[in-house]
């Protein structure tokens, strides 16, 4: 890069050596990143199953876990709220008006069978 530093560019996959379409690209992209003068560095999480040579790299690699790491279970959106059914519609109606509307809310609202 001519005139200004380069940017801090990092990429970050399931391996670090894996064979495949991701980590092939993500080289790809660290060497034209690097050529033009950024600083890149490649990141993987694991070791890969079945690792491919790289050669030489003029980049930093890291892999992060000697193993794959232990599932997260993902997180509920509702998990830290109390359950709540609403028994109409008109109940839950406060919960979806826009707080920044300046005009009353003019939508027709049915009431949920019981």
């Amino acid at each position: 890069m001519t005139g200004s530093a380069g940017r801090d560019i990092f990429f970050v996959s399931n391996s670090v050596d894996e064979l495949g379409g991701v980590t092939s690209w993500s080289h790809q992209m660290a060497r034209l990143f690097t050529a033009r003068g950024h600083r890149v560095h490649v990141v993987g999480v694991t070791e890969p199953a079945v690792p491919q040579e790289l050669g030489e790299v003029p980049y930093p690699t890291t892999t992060l876990y000697d193993v794959h790491p232990p599932k997260v279970r993902p997180a509920s959106l509702w998990s830290n709220r109390p359950a709540r059914a609403w028994r109409t519609a008109e109940e839950a109606q406060p919960l979806f008006a826009s707080p920044l509307s300046s005009r009353p809310d003019t939508r027709s609202v049915s009431a949920a069978p019981r």
